[in-house]
């Protein structure tokens, strides 16, 4: 699917829905934040979470089973990036913390309608786009140049 291109739900991972006119949430980490070991042995327990729930028959509790193996591999990340003991540091920095929050206060009234942001190791995003082609844009983009 092209990134400019809006639709209402899609799936890579985990699934997505993005209603038009709707509060959207994004979250994305400095490359190198988290260990090639610790990505590795996500990407794996997926894989097995994945095998688990394609032998899964009743619609239902697939879709409970699906719903639990979402929340157990998000906490994983997230406890991988709560835990982390090197990687880059550069939003460490008040200078590059600065340069990445005026980045994001720039954007709000001319691409999206800012609702909050957080800044750490993550970045944490609340908006709601101003079209809504724009909304896959941000969401599949592979880098991002703040």
């Amino acid at each position: 699917m092209p990134p400019n291109t809006y639709k209402l739900f899609y799936q890579r991972h985990l699934p997505h829905f993005q209603p038009e006119g709707a509060t959207l949430f994004i979250t994305f980490r400095l490359a190198g934040s988290l260990p090639l070991n610790v990505l590795q042995t996500l990407n794996e327990e997926l894989k097995r979470q994945q095998i688990n729930i394609n032998q899964i028959d009743d619609p239902e509790l697939r879709r409970q089973a699906i719903y639990f193996a979402q929340k157990i591999i998000f906490g994983r990340w997230d406890s991988g990036l709560d835990n982390l003991d090197g990687g880059p540091r550069w939003l460490a920095d008040p200078e590059i913390a600065d340069l990445v929050e005026k980045s994001i206060q720039n954007r709000d009234q001319n691409e999206y309608s800012l609702d909050a942001y957080c800044i750490m190791p993550i970045i944490y995003i609340w908006f709601v786009p101003h079209w809504k082609e724009k909304a896959n844009l941000y969401l599949f983009q592979k880098s991002c140049t703040l």
